[in-house]
């Protein structure tokens, strides 16, 4: 059932007092053509791919902004919902989740746009100066087993050069295999894979691995 626009509103004007995004450093947007592996780039913070094997056409890769925000908090209520039996999380009197992640300041948000169809999120924290961590990402089922979520995470790499690291909670094994696979599949050099306790969530495993200019 959609969402009533009165009450769309109210949400939209919830969540934007609640994110500062006058902070933010300029995004990159990227298109995502769908016809062969060749990868275009025109220019650091405007370039083309192609996998092989998405289905999909066109896919768009745009930051998040005051205009869009409301997508992307539509989109990771959904990945809330997903993970709650793993975190344990409860949604409010409200029927939302709270969220751990919250864009603004050192904090990128990315939305993944298929045929003009809101298909993913992403959050990315700027740690230090070029030091990243992937907090957030989620592409919906009807999009994946199709490479989708591979190239979107390519892409924000290949844009962001630095150390990066990505960490998955206990019992989020998928998650583990899939970064494991996207990243062997995007350098040459080995990755670091620990695990440890975590004060907040646990037990996590952790990869680290770098993305040279």
């Amino acid at each position: 059932m959609p969402i009533p626009q009165g009450l769309l509103h109210v949400l939209t004007v919830l969540w934007r007092k609640h994110y500062n995004f006058s902070t933010l450093p300029p995004f990159p947007t990227f298109t995502l053509g769908m016809q062969t592996d060749t990868i275009h780039s025109q220019a650091k913070n405007s370039a083309t791919i192609h996998p092989k094997k998405a289905p999909f056409n066109p896919m768009k890769i745009i930051p998040v902004t005051k205009t869009n925000s409301h997508i992307y908090h539509n989109l990771v209520q959904c990945y809330e919902a997903e993970f709650s039996p793993i975190t344990g999380k409860k949604p409010n009197d409200s029927g939302l989740f709270e969220l751990d992640t919250h864009i603004g300041d050192k904090t990128l948000g990315f939305l993944l746009m298929i045929d003009n169809t809101p298909a993913g999120i992403a959050a990315i924290q700027c740690k230090e100066a070029q030091a990243y961590e992937v907090c957030e990402f989620y592409v919906i089922p009807y999009f994946r087993k199709s490479g989708v979520g591979m190239e979107f995470a390519h892409m924000i790499w290949k844009n962001y050069p630095g150390d990066w690291e990505i960490k998955q909670i206990q019992g989020a094994q998928y998650a583990t295999t899939f970064w494991r696979k996207t990243i062997k599949c995007f350098i040459e050099t080995e990755y670091s894979e620990e695990c440890y306790d975590d004060p907040y969530w646990g037990i996590v495993t952790r990869q680290t691995f770098t993305v040279n200019q």
